[in-house]
């Protein structure tokens, strides 16, 4: 699916409810948050959960290597489940970038 990426992207700049420091933001505004280029990138995820906001449900995936989190947004997982960058054990082998869905920051599939 094509998206236009926002230029930058939150991510949170220490422990907060349902934060750490280091991850992806689902949402860009606050004194907890700091944004940073939006640029892609190639990493192997896992997912580990989900999590429901106030408007959006989302999955959870961490970066195996470094720890960092991202949401995904549910309606983007399909694409990602099928494509040929997902492994065993719900790992996704891709290059990502962050897309914007309405007030929402979720990350997305550029290629697997």
């Amino acid at each position: 699916m094509k998206f236009t990426p926002p230029p930058t992207v939150p991510y949170y700049v220490r422990d907060g409810y349902q934060s750490r420091t280091g991850d992806m933001a689902t949402y860009g505004q606050g004194s907890n948050v700091e944004h940073r280029p939006n640029e892609p990138f190639q990493a192997q995820l896992r997912i580990i959960g989900t999590e429901r906001g106030q408007s959006a449900a989302r999955f959870v995936a961490e970066n195996v290597d470094t720890g960092v989190r991202y949401p995904i947004f549910i309606t983007d997982i399909l694409a990602i489940i099928q494509g040929p960058g997902f492994l065993a054990g719900g790992r996704i082998d891709a290059t990502w970038q962050a897309r914007k869905r309405g007030q929402n920051f979720g990350l997305g599939l550029v290629s697997a």
